[in-house]
Order: C-alpha cells, then structure tokens, then sequence
C-alpha cells in the first residue's frame, strides 16, 4: 500500500505495535515525499537507530535539500537515538523537538481553531 496521495507538507504516523512498520515509513517519506514535505511527527517507542540513520540519510541525499522538522511525542529516547538525531542536527538536515501528547493535541486544537 502506497502513502504518498496521504503526503502533505506534514505527516503525522502512528507505529510500533498494531501500527506501520517504522522502516516501511522512512523509506516511503524519504522516497515518496514531495518536495515541499518538511513535517513529520512520530509518536512510537520502538524505533531502531539503524532504521532512523538510514533514513537520515536518504534524507540528506533528497534533492531539493529541505531541513526535515522531525517530532517524537511521547517517545522514551535512548542514547543512541539521541546521540544519531544530534548528528543530523549539527549537520542542518533535521530540526528535532520532542512533545508530550497533550501538548500535541492542545497544538492540534488550537491549528483547527484558527482555520
């Protein structure tokens, strides 16, 4: 199943268990995505570092270049997680923030209220 008619200038997914496959998504966003994609926010607990720097990567090689804001809610990041997202970070290919989801959905809330 393809996701690229559901792309925008954001995503948000929902993986882990019962959900998407996090390779699958990275692979898809980083293959897939259009040109003005610069959003995606994963809410999950279980993504595994080779996964997320190979994403990282193919994002890298992207043309256009776009600096990825890249957003984990609710994640328990591990050290090797963090220490591959900073990487990416001091080289200007991703913006990292980290949101608890309530803080996501007041986010939410307060985007729908204005449109």
């Amino acid at each position: 199943m393809s996701l690229l008619p559901l792309f925008s200038k954001n995503f948000t997914i929902y993986s882990g268990s019962g959900h998407l496959n996090e390779k699958e998504i990275f692979e898809t966003v980083a293959n897939y995505s259009p040109n003005n994609f610069c959003e995606l926010k994963i809410h999950n607990n279980s993504i595994s570092p080779e996964d997320l720097e190979s994403f990282f990567i193919k994002w890298k090689n992207r043309t256009p270049k776009k600096l990825l804001r890249l957003i984990f809610i609710d994640y328990d990041i591990n050290e090797e997680i963090m220490e591959i997202i900073k990487k990416y970070e001091n080289l200007g290919i991703i913006k990292f923030e980290e949101k608890d989801f309530e803080e996501e959905m007041d986010e939410e809330e307060e985007r729908h209220d204005y449109h």
